[in-house]
């Protein structure tokens, strides 16, 4: 099982919480996607130092998926 996933992140850029995700292309399960989008939500980038409170940015990025995470 080898299928990518690509998403884009609304990040808070002072924070560094992703506060919006969404799925640009699925790997073909839900499920898997479904668990991809729990990590993601829990998960917390680097801050950047001396950003705006307001400042947000949208991230791109595509996950390699090896093995099914269920």
């Amino acid at each position: 099982y080898k299928r990518p996933i690509s998403v884009e992140m609304k990040v808070i850029a002072a924070q560094g919480k992703i506060v919006e995700i969404r799925i640009l292309k699925s790997t073909g399960s839900k499920a898997v996607d479904q668990h991809i989008l729990r990590a993601l939500k829990a998960a917390k980038l680097e801050p950047i130092r001396y950003a705006d409170a307001n400042l947000t940015f949208l991230l791109q990025h595509q996950f390699e998926v090896e093995k099914p995470l269920l």
